[in-house]
């Protein structure tokens, strides 16, 4: 059987326990970092990006060698990029896992054919005593108006595969930029002085910078990354009117799962903040930073678009200002005293609109 029928075959077969799905996949007992990637790189080679489709064929292949599927897409992917070297490899381990495949003498006349590109010879046959010659039976003519049957060539379309979906397009966006705003918000700081009192206040003007990147490792649609972000607001305590900037480095986890159209995801995580205060009183200091959320993905374009409700926590263990009060409106008499600041609390209940690409 000719090689498009193999092509086909390799696709959109499924191992028995993708069959109920009706989903192409890799045979039985594939690991699942290898199944995932896989389906990435089938959906890869559809938009024509046939490196990264190689890249990703690569990695399942490097977790699961035994696969003849994916030893042929390699294969295929190696030619098309003319890395001609790479590509007889991964045809003749084909033939090693599969010696028994319909498509066999198709593949070794690719072999054959690559090898005489890359100037490698055949090892010499023994002479074989030639068969005795028949007369060839008559050729048909085709009936009048009918063009003659031509025979299609092997492994000249590309890997079929399925429309890419929505869903794929979000789990393979890696950088993201996000604009935040808070509401409800809170700021609480103990204020270690004369008085020892502890004083909360409404944060206002919350609003917040992100640049995001993480990166696909399996388990389904889990993604690791980091996360820089900014966010500047402001308070009317008791001893001041201070607006604080905030920068955070946090290190996040994000799951996205596919639902029709679009995807849905929850993230996590925390790092490092630093604090700047500025206003009536100025200080800084240094502490931790925590966040929480889940939001929605929607594809458009060469884009995915995100909305997110979340929570962030800003934690500082404690900061000095400095500041100037008041000590008599008659005379104009002022002094500058330095505060200190301790367990600073910043509640951020978020709404976020980003974009990924």
């Amino acid at each position: 059987m000719r090689a498009g029928w193999m092509l086909a075959a390799l696709l959109f077969a499924a191992a028995p326990a993708k069959a109920q799905t009706g989903e192409p996949g890799l045979e039985e007992g594939a690991p699942a970092i290898a199944e995932q990637r896989y389906q990435l790189g089938r959906e890869h080679y559809l938009l024509g990006d046939i490196e990264r489709a190689a890249r990703e064929f690569q990695g399942a292949y490097d977790v699961y060698p035994e696969s003849a599927k994916l030893a042929f897409n390699l294969g295929r992917c190696y030619e098309r990029l003319d890395r001609y070297e790479e590509a007889l490899r991964y045809y003749e381990r084909y033939l090693e896992l599969a010696p028994e495949a319909d498509d066999h003498d198709d593949v070794s006349r690719l072999v054959a054919g690559l090898k005489r590109r890359l100037g490698i010879e055949e090892p010499a046959r023994p002479a074989e005593t030639p068969p005795p010659v028949e007369e060839p039976p008559p050729v048909e003519e085709p009936p009048p108006g009918e063009a003659p049957p031509t025979e299609p060539e092997p492994h000249t379309g590309p890997l079929s595969a399925p429309p890419r979906s929505s869903a794929a397009e979000a789990l393979d966006r890696d950088w993201g930029v996000q604009f935040e705003a808070g509401f409800a918000t809170e700021y609480r700081h103990k204020v270690k002085a004369d008085t020892n009192f502890n004083e909360n206040a409404d944060l206002a003007n919350v609003f917040g910078l992100a640049v995001t990147w993480d990166r696909l490792v399996g388990l389904g649609g889990l993604r690791v990354g980091a996360r820089l972000g900014y966010h500047t607001s402001e308070a009317d305590t008791v001893l001041a009117d201070v607006s604080f900037d905030t920068t955070e480095l946090d290190l996040w986890l994000r799951y996205v799962q596919p639902i029709g159209p679009v995807g849905l995801y929850g993230y996590v995580g925390g790092g490092a903040s630093s604090l700047i205060v500025s206003g009536d009183s100025e200080g800084s200091g240094f502490g931790g930073h925590f966040m929480i959320g889940a939001g929605l993905m929607v594809p458009l374009g060469p884009v995915v678009l995100t909305g997110a409700l979340g929570y962030s926590l800003d934690l500082i263990d404690s900061y000095e200002a400095d500041q100037t009060i008041v000590l008599n409106r008659a005379t104009g008499e002022t002094a500058d005293i330095t505060t200190r600041y301790s367990d600073v609390q910043m509640k951020r209940p978020t709404f976020t609109l980003g974009v990924q690409f």
